[in-house]
């Protein structure tokens, strides 16, 4: 059946072809060629224009990593773009992307590192990536729930307990930081630096135990040349904060034997014998140990008051060490400590600390000149331009921030850490620098405004958002929004003690001393924080508990009170006086 059909469609086809004329035929291979050209061009398309998008998205890499090797940032910055244009799902991209903006200290890094970690899920080392990348950026929120995620088998590698120390001092819990440094230590048992870290935070326990034997263990790593110069600086300083004669002697002469083997002091003569040899064998040994050690070394000296010699030591060494990142950093530093400006910006404009408006240097410069030689005015107006030319610049902010560090200015720290926090509200290492900065000045009024901004940006975190609430009971800045977030507070977390001094301080400003004492009486005990016994003893002296009052009165007391604190307590100790005893 199907041949007859075959057979009447080829005498159908060849009756037509011999009717047609040569211009016919001419006519019908021009459609067919046409025909097939177009199927080809389309085939090309379809089959051809990825490829052509493939080999455009590695050009653009490939430019983006020639730029970045030659710190032309922007034009690495355009490239980058491009290729996340033509492969906006491809890990390799982003992953360069967030290497760039690294590099340059912009806060987007870390938005790059979240969508690594969004493209590929299951990979350990990139959620490594994106906590410490978190961590760099002081947004401890996100390294802390990156680290959570991490899977039970990934935890038992030293990396994740690297991060999880770091994380654990960034947030001040010391508990913590200890039991992560340690399983470093035990993971890793020929490790000299994990070693010489867990020995050093034990170092300042308060256990006699530990220290003792934080105290050994430091004292062997001293014949570690990969950590020597370190572990001999952390039993000096320990040593220093002993003031024990007897212990200096006894480390000094370990120490010479380590780094001066050939000096022989005479401990009986005034002074600190041998102290010179060990510095300039301490020097020779941190600059064969490399950069890291250089820079800790130099930065020591000038907390004992060496800058200059420490910075003249500096340019000594040769040129390759000199020029390390790390001890091109330290030299800047130690240059700004001591005041000489023209190493300062000479350092500065090497790239010591990294790509910022050249602009913002030249002013910060002159405002320095002004303020030492001219007038304080100017000098403000000055440094606010300079401020002004690095309000794009996360690096530049942060580099101005450094430089009023490093000459004890006070006032332009903090418009610099303003504008910190105004431009890159979700960059949290300008709340933790200003916190710092309030604190110092015992501003609450300032600190209560920062808290609140800062509660804002991370909604999640309790310990802000108690220091807010305590803040605003101490200044009776009590409102609605106060009141609903310490009783959250301690719905969320029933027991703990931080919580239950909030709400109760808010009970207090509330007019319900009754209630404030059901919440602090059972934190009333002899190692109770001082919040407890400030709030205790007011609602105390409310409710007429005058005995009580008087000996909570007295656990409240203490010299590193605030005015505000002061003002209370001595508001409920007149009380108190004028009350009949009971």
């Amino acid at each position: 059946m199907f041949s007859d059909l075959w057979q009447k469609l080829r005498a159908w086809i060849k009756s037509h072809l011999d009717a047609m004329t040569e211009q016919h035929l001419d006519l019908l291979r021009f459609v067919a060629a046409g025909l097939l050209l177009t199927l080809l061009a389309g085939a090309g398309w379809l089959w051809g224009r990825p490829l052509w998008r493939r080999w455009q998205h590695g050009e653009a890499l490939q430019q983006a990593r020639q730029f970045s090797s030659h710190s032309d940032y922007q034009a690495a910055a355009l490239a980058l773009r491009r290729a996340i244009e033509l492969a906006p799902n491809d890990p390799a991209t982003w992953k360069a992307a967030a290497q760039l903006l690294s590099e340059i200290g912009s806060p987007e890094a870390l938005l790059a590192r979240q969508q690594v970690a969004r493209l590929t899920p299951g990979d350990t080392a990139v959620k490594l990536a994106l906590a410490s990348e978190a961590l760099r950026l002081d947004r401890l929120d996100i390294a802390q729930l990156t680290l959570a995620e991490i899977n039970s088998a990934a935890q038992r590698d030293a990396a994740f307990y690297r991060l999880a120390a770091a994380v654990a001092l960034a947030t001040g819990r010391s508990d913590d930081l200890e039991v992560s440094l340690a399983r470093v230590a035990e993971l890793s048992p020929q490790d000299a630096v994990a070693k010489f870290n867990y020995a050093a935070v034990r170092l300042w326990s308060a256990a006699p135990a530990k220290v003792d034997a934080a105290r050994q263990e430091l004292e062997t790593l001293t014949a570690d040349p990969a950590v020597r110069v370190r572990a001999a600086l952390e039993l000096l300083k320990e040593a220093a904060r002993q003031s024990d004669a007897n212990r200096i002697t006894k480390l000094m002469t370990l120490l010479l034997g380590r780094f001066a083997p050939g000096a022989r002091p005479d401990f009986t003569s005034p002074g600190l014998p041998g102290w010179v040899a060990l510095v300039e064998g301490m020097k020779d040994a941190a600059a064969q140990g490399g950069a890291d050690d250089t820079a800790l070394l130099a930065r020591w000296l000038a907390d004992i008051g060496q800058g200059r010699e420490a910075l003249l030591w500096l340019e000594s060494l040769p040129a390759a060490l000199a020029k390390a990142p790390a001890v091109a950093d330290a030299g800047a530093e130690l240059s700004a400590g001591i005041g000489d400006l023209d190493r300062l910006e000479e350092r500065l404009r090497a790239g010591a600390w990294g790509q910022w408006p050249r602009s913002a240097l030249t002013l910060a410069i002159a405002a320095r000149l002004q303020r030492l030689y001219f007038s304080e005015a100017s000098a403000r107006a000055t440094w606010a331009d300079a401020v002004t030319a690095c309000s794009d610049s996360p690096n530049g902010l942060r580099s101005l921030v450094r430089l009023a560090s490093a000459w004890r200015d006070v006032d332009a720290a903090e418009s610099a850490l303003q504008t910190v926090i105004k431009q890159q509200p979700k960059n949290l290492w300008g709340y933790t620098a200003l916190r710092d900065l309030y604190g110092t000045r015992q501003d609450l009024n300032k600190l209560w405004l920062l808290h609140g901004l800062w509660a804002r940006q991370i909604p999640d975190d309790a310990e802000v958002a108690l220091r807010w609430v305590t803040l605003a009971c101490l200044l009776n800045h009590v409102t609605p929004e106060v009141v609903s977030r310490a009783e959250a507070l301690q719905r969320d977390a029933a027991g703990a003690t931080g919580p239950a001094i909030a709400l109760a301080s808010v009970r207090w400003r509330q007019g319900k001393p009754k209630d404030a004492l059901a919440l602090l009486r059972p934190l009333a005990t002899n190692d109770a924080p001082p919040a407890v016994w400030l709030w205790f003893s007011l609602a105390l002296a409310d409710t007429g508990e005058v005995k009580t009052a008087q000996t909570a009165l007295q656990q409240a007391w203490r010299k590193d009170l605030t005015s505000e604190e002061t003002q209370l307590l001595r508001t409920a100790a007149a009380k108190v006086r004028w009350l009949p005893p009971n």
